[in-house]
């Protein structure tokens, strides 16, 4: 039962970041280079065995995330 649950989780999480991402390519192009460095920086960060810097690469991804989505939802 676990394991069904975490897969349904796991497939909703999938589906919702595609969906994000895909909504903030088709605001800006450039986006999908900036968050691939994003992801970048924090693997390698990780793969370093440097967990400060990955917690702030990782808060840094996060922030600009939220700020670009809540630029672009509007006001309500």
């Amino acid at each position: 039962m676990f394991l069904h649950l975490h897969g349904s989780i796991t497939k909703m999480l999938r589906e919702h970041i595609i969906l994000n991402v895909d909504g903030l390519r088709e605001l800006d192009r450039s986006l999908s280079d900036l968050l691939l460095l994003q992801h970048r920086t924090i693997c390698d960060a990780i793969c370093a065995r440097r967990p400060e810097e990955a917690r702030t690469a990782m808060q840094a991804h996060i922030d600009y995330l939220r700020s670009k989505l809540s630029d672009d939802a509007g006001p309500d």
